[in-house]
């Protein structure tokens, strides 16, 4: 999808059709993230750190499997 940057007063703004919006499950006000990729930029609804944190857990979660089975009991 072809997007347009457009001039908001003093700033630059990227218009998302409501298309996109509901496909992303965004809102007005809602934030957007970016990270440089060898391919370009990407734009994503998702904290990219929370993300990182995220598979971290599951990776200890899973190397640590039996003792919180063991734990749990």
């Amino acid at each position: 999808m072809k997007l347009k940057l457009r001039w908001v007063g003093i700033a630059a703004a990227i218009l998302l059709p409501k298309k996109m919006l509901h496909r992303l499950k965004l809102a007005v006000g809602a934030s957007l993230f970016t990270a440089e990729t060898p391919e370009g930029c990407l734009i994503t609804p998702h904290d990219p750190e929370v993300v990182r944190q995220f598979t971290k857990g599951q990776e200890f979660m899973a190397k640590y499997r039996e003792t919180f089975r063991a734990l749990a009991k």
